[in-house]
């Protein structure tokens, strides 16, 4: 009985589809990557007007900055995620016109911040580029002639 229960199992798994080709984060090319979609929950989160989400990876180093203020600081790549290293650090500069205008931005510049630094899964195929720590995910492209 068990040989049989064991075949019908080896069966079952030599007919079911092979499982679609996962995007590694050993394709990942450093670069300029500007962001063209943003969810959380998965639902749009807009940005600010006129802001977009733009990280320079370059030499195991990156720089990301969403409108005002610029993160810093050497990045690696564990186990197809991204790990922003001890050293990394962020400008502090007031953005805007009002204090609301600067205090909006700041919390825009801060909720970027703590998504680098949650580990977010690396999905990388040919230009593209794919953030995702499971409730945020940030959709990028590379820019031209990065």
């Amino acid at each position: 009985m068990r040989d049989i229960a064991i075949a019908v199992l080896l069966l079952a798994a030599a007919c079911s589809p092979p499982p679609a080709a996962t995007p590694k984060a050993e394709e990942f090319r450093e670069g300029v990557y500007l962001s063209t979609a943003v969810f959380e929950g998965g639902q749009p989160r807009p940005l600010l007007v006129g802001t977009n989400i733009q990280i320079d990876f370059e030499r195991g180093f990156m720089a990301a900055s969403v409108g005002c203020n610029r993160m810093v600081g050497p990045y690696a790549l564990d186990a197809g995620r991204l790990n922003i290293e001890d050293g990394s650090g962020m400008t502090i500069l007031a953005c805007g016109g009002t204090f609301r205008e600067q205090q909006v931005s700041w919390d825009q510049d801060m909720w970027l911040q703590t998504f680098l630094r949650s580990e977010p899964a690396v999905i990388a195929t040919g230009e593209t580029l794919v953030l995702d720590n499971g409730s945020t995910r940030v959709e990028m492209r590379r820019a031209a002639g990065t």
